[in-house]
């Protein structure tokens, strides 16, 4: 699942980590469509193969068993139909770039912040193996300018990148000339992205791996949700699939209490992603699919590129795994 850092708007103070969660074809962005799980087996049923018959002097046989029957499928819930048509549809996309917005809204009045940008996404290298950092997704990301404030506030211009090569996470602020490089994974490591801090942007979508440990609903016009969610833009064309952590452990290891995905149904691709952390602020990133969306676009040899920017002028940080930030 491709992540984008909730704290860009403070800086990436989201910690390392060794799990490895994620799959290698990604796990999109990767990995293939996952089957259902095992139906249930069919009860044995040992059934007569004789026909009863009456025996003198005594009543007749017990009816015959019933025959072998075998059980009905379950129907997948509505919200997890939805989230199987996106990862099908994603499954031929290797690449994608996209314009992008995020907005975090803070609690206690505090000035909320939109930063609009263009993201570049790539699913894990088909093939690749350890200790080739493309067994995980790569991205970067360019924020080009920033409001902070309502809507009516001005937009000022910036230049701020995140880069993830597969393993190294490299934060850049041209303007504030400041640079940090974080190693999220081992050399052949699989990272979870979502665990260091990301929110998580179904690019790379897996099903079950996305739901396990959670509940997963529609969410529908008529019910009484936060007044962050996106259920207010569901349209005809448009879904709402909401997760919540089944446990206090899940939710702090995802680092949220409801994530809520808004899906174009007519492209099957994730439109806008909300997560509401344990606090109470909410981040919400927009994929402009109808303005700038460029699907398994032509990759520059160099991007994905973590090297520091180098120049006296540059205040450049390293921050090793499993070290504090």
């Amino acid at each position: 699942m491709l992540c984008v850092t909730a704290s860009w708007s403070a800086g990436c103070a989201a910690q390392p980590s060794s799990e490895t969660q994620l799959p290698a074809t990604t796990q999109p962005p990767g990995g293939a469509t996952q089957g259902r799980p095992d139906e249930p087996p069919s009860p044995s049923v040992d059934a007569p193969l004789d026909t009863p018959t009456t025996q003198p002097n005594q009543g007749p046989a017990g009816p015959p068993s019933e025959p072998p029957y075998a059980p009905a499928e379950q129907a997948e819930s509505p919200a997890l139909q939805v989230l199987r048509g996106v990862e099908t549809a994603l499954e031929p996309v290797r690449a994608m770039r996209v314009r992008i917005r995020l907005d975090r809204q803070l609690p206690l009045g505090l000035d909320n912040t939109t930063r609009f940008g263009t993201l570049l996404f790539a699913r894990p290298r088909p093939g690749a193996q350890p200790p080739d950092p493309a067994v995980n997704p790569r991205f970067d990301v360019r924020f080009d300018s920033l409001r902070t404030g309502d809507d009516a506030a001005p937009i000022e211009l910036i230049d701020e990148r995140f880069v993830f090569d597969g393993r190294l996470l490299l934060e850049v602020d041209s303007q504030r000339k400041l640079a940090t490089l974080r190693e999220l994974a081992r050399p052949g490591e699989r990272v979870d992205l979502e665990a260091n801090g990301f929110v998580p942007l179904p690019l790379d979508l897996n099903t079950q791996r996305m739901t396990a440990g959670r509940d997963v609903d529609l969410v529908t016009e008529d019910q009484d949700l936060d007044s962050h969610t996106l259920h207010r833009e569901a349209a005809d064309a448009l879904k709402a699939v909401r997760l919540r952590p089944k446990t206090q452990a899940e939710a702090d290891r995802a680092g949220f209490t409801s994530l809520i995905l808004l899906i174009d149904t007519e492209r099957n691709l994730p439109h806008k992603v909300e997560m509401i952390e344990p606090g109470g602020e909410a981040v919400r990133v927009t994929l402009f699919l109808a303005q700038e969306l460029e699907l398994n676009p032509t990759i520059d040899p160099g991007a994905f590129n973590t090297t520091p920017p180098d120049g006296p002028a540059w205040e450049v940080d390293a921050v090793r795994l499993g070290a504090d930030g």
